[in-house]
């Protein structure tokens, strides 16, 4: 009977040991961990409020900025005096992450409605952004043409593209602002995300995110497709 109650008492000091061990591991990870995650938590709760006071909230996935005009093909516009202010929404610098190369049309230029204004590569394709307005392109974001990064990290603010003086007074009926807007990116999120798991086989994670970004696995077919839907 001793000999067996000598081996249990060995077993339980050494299960409360390595219990021992566990635990002072756990609180280890826990002192590093917690400071961590609190200055994650504090470092988004910045970004919501920036954010916010910058007019961004999200449409679905997206962020859609306040007083701001959106058009079909994924661009926005804001008035300035008599010209109109140019740029991409988060929907389209997102299907062109990390940017590499951005050609704008000379100063000078007369685009039409639906003429290319832009073409923006990254990651082996080449997005073409149509003039959402007809009208003379009077300046070019010369400082986005020299780090193209700036479509994907402000595409509302420092990444806009052109001002262009329109030609025609009333902007196309296809104009969407406020509300309508927002609930139309979010709509076109949607549409996207089910394009894409159409036409790739694969479905977003929890119906969010995809767990590989789409562009990597778009086929050149696939991107003329995209282009047709989502930036004429």
């Amino acid at each position: 009977m001793e000999p067996l109650m000598a081996a249990a008492e060995t077993i339980a000091i050494v299960v409360a040991g390595i219990l021992l061990r566990f635990l002072i591991v756990a609180v280890g990870l826990a002192v590093i961990a917690l400071p961590l995650a609190a200055v994650f938590m504090a470092w988004r709760a910045f970004n919501r409020a920036t954010g916010r006071a910058e007019g961004l909230e999200r449409a679905g996935g997206p962020r859609w900025q306040h007083g701001l005009t959106y058009m079909p093909g994924h661009t926005w516009l804001k008035a300035e005096g008599e010209r109109w202010r140019v740029g991409i929404d988060d929907l389209l610098q997102r299907l062109v992450p990390d940017a590499r190369h951005l050609r704008l049309v000379p100063v000078g230029s007369r685009v039409r409605r639906g003429d290319l204004i832009a073409e923006i590569e990254a990651n082996g394709h080449t997005a073409h952004v149509r003039a959402p307005i007809s009208g003379t392109v009077a300046e070019v974001n010369v400082h986005a043409a020299q780090d193209p990064h700036l479509l994907n990290d402000q595409p509302y603010r420092n990444g806009w593209l052109a001002l262009i003086v329109p030609s025609e007074r009333a902007l196309p009926a296809t104009a969407r602002r406020g509300r309508d807007a927002r609930e139309w990116l979010r709509h076109e999120d949607f549409r996207l995300s089910a394009f894409l798991e159409q036409r790739l086989g694969i479905a977003a994670a929890d119906g969010g995110e995809f767990l590989l970004p789409p562009h990597t696995m778009l086929s050149p077919e696939h991107w003329a497709e995209i282009e047709a839907e989502f930036m004429q």
